[in-house]
């Protein structure tokens, strides 16, 4: 089923097209592990700080599913979201692989800015970590994290430094980013993570598994 707009839809077509070495499919399936090890290992790190081993995760955008296998080893139940059905179909391939698709709570081709298939509070983390790069507009933008921050309990994360999101979203009361010294700027894309609901700043790291050093 999908829940997209049509600028969106050129988006997904876009990440399954194959041929290239820089972007695309072919590129975004080893993207992480090949092309940018630094940033996959700090953010790692951070979803393994910040998220508890056994919660409900929707990751929106999760691409070829990098990091909704390594939440999934830790007992995550993942819905798994993005606008590139051929990506998803990667992700689903990989948690299969591993022996986690029990850990896959739904798949759903859909934007960041219509979650509306994800009911209200249904996940103890949202991440969005890469949608925001395709939302060009303020107003989009402002969509995407309202809807995430509805379908969570606890935590949310995004990619994009305060600057460039929305003025009331960075940070506020219910998102909270670099302004409490959460998330140093990743590398490659100066991405920023972990951005935490209210109540949430005061979870102790949890290090129930490998956090990259």
């Amino acid at each position: 089923m999908s829940h997209l707009e049509p600028h969106h839809e050129l988006v997904g077509q876009g990440y399954d097209a194959s041929g290239s070495e820089t972007q695309g499919y072919d590129y975004e399936v080893v993207r992480l592990e090949q092309h940018s090890p630094v940033e996959y290992a700090i953010t790692l790190r951070y979803i393994q700080r910040y998220i508890t081993d056994g919660v409900t995760v929707a990751d929106i955008g999760a691409g070829a599913g990098h990091y909704s296998e390594s939440l999934a080893r830790r007992n995550c139940s993942v819905h798994l979201v993005d606008v590139a059905q051929r990506l998803l179909d990667a992700a689903v391939a990989r948690l299969t692989e591993a022996g986690l698709e029990r850990q896959i709570a739904s798949v759903t081709r859909a934007s960041a800015t219509a979650l509306s298939f994800l009911p209200d509070a249904c996940c103890d983390v949202v991440l969005v970590l890469g949608p925001l790069y395709h939302l060009g507009l303020t107003e989009e933008r402002s969509r995407a994290i309202a809807e995430a921050a509805s379908r969570r309990a606890g935590v949310c994360g995004w990619d994009q430094p305060p600057r460039l999101l929305p003025r009331h979203a960075a940070p506020g009361p219910q998102l909270r980013g670099r302004a409490r010294g959460l998330s140093p700027p990743l590398p490659s894309r100066g991405q920023l993570l972990s951005a935490r609901c209210a109540g949430a700043a005061d979870r102790p790291p949890n290090h129930g598994g490998r956090v990259p050093h």
